[in-house]
């Protein structure tokens, strides 16, 4: 362990900007899992020839994790100050209520570390006149342009590549810290204008903020338009978005925000501030291209231990190792015992499992029903648990389950076919939604009684003309067939 993380650490000496902070992520990933293997039980009775040796790693305790977790957050402040600086200690700051437009998500709906915002953890503030010119947006946008285009052509040159990973510039993005003029423009921006600006609406200290990101990011640089992002939290304490692009240049787009269920939209110049952990997503465009800057905010002061031993979770059920990603799912609900997201992740670990058994089930359909409970506006916890109730022969059950869910205003007909909702995820989820429900409502009437069918079959009927609007297809006309056959049965 000490002769890797001393090679590491000499190959990191030799790098700087984005590409020493990937090499300081990746260091201190394999060093942690070779450390996780030294304080295994038995390490040394381990056979090489096990095959499940890497699944069966003992669990990390929840200090080894919650420690880990703060040296993550050392290094990612220590490297944003690099980059940065730090800005000064400011007493008094130069805006109002006035001057911001806020939307609130309510309460216990900003994520694990609303307890550490000081104040408005809950609400979006977007500001009513721009606070980045024109010329300097257009710079902005030109800049990342042609960092994206060097990347891409860098690419083509590549006879192998080290990963399959897509890079930032087949993304459509840039990484502000590669960016000479951006760079030095967003130093002085942040310490006079952007992190006063989130101290006097959230109370965080100006001079504690660095940056663990900063992305110029462009829908539709490939044309065609673009896809909306999958509804996520940021790896952020704070996150600000400012408006690139005039609203003329694209359709569609803007940030869908899951606890108002709608879209924020904001001028050119214009900035939208909130906190990392209020789900959203940016919505895709049909047409045009749209370029925003996004910064994902840390503070030195506020550790987000809950958001780092999840992290740390996700990174070890991605390699499989599904005993040391519960042990960190378990110290993050340690430090924030509601964070819906963490439940989720944690049933999904108990449901891959192997070999399964009825006990695995069981706990996987508690962690998605404690999902919902925390965060009932979690469509994909809702209808996980409706598949699994179905799987358990649960139907009446998993229908209630997706009656409730589809009565959500977001998921109503009118979202459902509104050619304005671009946002094709939450589309997505709704189609599914329905045609389960559709199938639930016709396997309980095929087994039950004609007053069941008369209540059950109308919304179903309902539900299916909705879907076929959408995307007809040979198996959902066949569905129709079918529930037509059982209204008349049910009437005669």
């Amino acid at each position: 362990v000490h002769s890797l993380a001393a090679h590491e650490l000499r190959m990191i000496g030799l790098q700087s900007g984005h590409r020493k902070h990937d090499m300081i992520v990746k260091c201190r990933l394999v060093f942690f899992c070779l450390l996780s293997l030294t304080n295994c039980k038995g390490f040394s009775q381990v056979s090489t020839q096990s095959k499940n040796a890497r699944v069966d790693i003992d669990l990390v305790t929840k200090e080894e994790s919650l420690r880990f977790g703060q040296k993550l957050h050392d290094e990612e402040c220590q490297i944003g100050f690099e980059n940065y600086g730090r800005a000064p200690l400011i007493q008094n700051t130069p805006w109002s209520d006035d001057d911001f437009v806020s939307h609130s998500v309510g309460k216990r709906n900003a994520g694990p570390d609303e307890g550490e915002i000081v104040e408005n953890s809950d609400v979006i503030f977007q500001s009513k006149n721009p606070l980045v010119s024109q010329q300097d947006c257009q710079e902005l946008i030109d800049e990342a342009r042609n960092e994206i285009a060097s990347g891409l052509e860098l690419l083509k040159d590549q006879a192998e590549r080290q990963s399959n990973a897509p890079t930032n510039s087949e993304l459509g993005e840039a990484r502000v810290s590669t960016l000479p003029r951006g760079r030095e423009w967003l130093r002085e921006e942040m310490h006079s204008t952007f992190f006063p600006l989130l101290q006097n609406r959230f109370g965080v200290r100006a001079n504690k903020l660095t940056l663990h990101d900063a992305l110029i990011i462009g829908y539709g640089y490939f044309g065609s338009g673009s896809r909306s992002q999958p509804v996520h939290r940021d790896s952020s304490l704070l996150s600000l978005n400012v408006a690139l692009s005039p609203r003329s240049n694209y359709t569609g787009g803007g940030t869908y925000f899951e606890a108002l269920g709608h879209q924020l939209h904001q001028e050119q110049g214009h900035l939208t501030c909130h906190a990392g952990g209020i789900m959203h997503a940016g919505t895709g465009i049909s047409q045009g291209e749209r370029w925003i800057l996004v910064l994902f905010v840390i503070d030195e002061s506020r550790p987000q231990l809950a958001r780092r031993c999840h992290f740390l979770g996700l990174d070890a059920q991605r390699r499989g190792q599904l005993s040391l990603a519960q042990s960190h799912f378990q110290a993050s609900l340690g430090v924030h015992p509601n964070n819906h997201l963490v439940y989720k992740d944690l049933g999904r670990c108990f449901h891959s499992q192997q070999p399964p058994n009825h006990n695995l089930v069981f706990q996987a359909r508690q962690c998605l029903a404690k999902t919902i409970e925390l965060y009932p506006l979690d469509a994909e916890a809702s209808l996980g648990l409706a598949k699994m109730l179905v799987h358990a022969k649960l139907t009446r059950a998993a229908l209630r389950r997706l009656d409730t869910l589809l009565s959500f205003p977001s998921f109503s007909d009118e979202e459902f076919h509104s050619p304005e909702t671009v946002w094709l995820p939450l589309k997505s989820l709704a189609w599914e939604a329905r045609v389960l429900a559709v199938q639930c409502a016709l396997q309980c009437c095929s087994s039950g009684s004609s007053e069941l069918g008369s209540v059950l079959l109308p919304a179903a009927e309902q539900r299916l003309e909705s879907c076929l609007k959408i995307a007809p297809s040979p198996y959902l006309e066949s569905m129709m067939e079918s529930l037509q056959k059982m209204k008349r049965k049910a009437t005669t």
